[in-house]
């Protein structure tokens, strides 16, 4: 699934691969069933700068935050902290309902430019 904007995303069973390639920050997308052991969020060529995760901590471009306790907020820094953009909701996960945020209870994967 691919999706931007008012959408709606819902993986149902299985591996589900969640794409993200653009940003709108007044309407994030949302998605309603991530299985956090099956599925996939991907972050498609959205940062601006070419993200070497050698040298780039993925904390300074990608950030959570839940205002529930249930729901995940998902934004990005397109510049990376520092820099002048500023971060950006992309996605909101409902009913995840993970008690600690951390950006490896969630299979993330971000493609960047080489």
């Amino acid at each position: 699934m691919v999706g931007w904007g008012d959408v709606n995303m819902y993986g149902g069973g299985g591996n589900d691969l969640f794409v993200i390639d653009a940003l709108d920050k007044n309407n994030p997308v949302k998605i309603w069933d991530l299985n956090l052991s099956q599925d996939t969020i991907t972050l498609a060529n959205i940062l601006e700068v070419d993200f070497d995760p050698v040298n780039h901590a993925i904390e300074d471009f990608i950030s959570m935050r839940s205002t529930n306790g249930d729901d995940i907020y998902l934004s990005v820094d397109v510049d990376g902290a520092g820099g002048s953009a500023e971060a950006v909701d992309v996605a909101v996960i409902y009913n995840v309902g993970v008690p600690t945020l951390d950006l490896q209870a969630i299979s993330l994967t971000v493609e960047y430019h080489v």
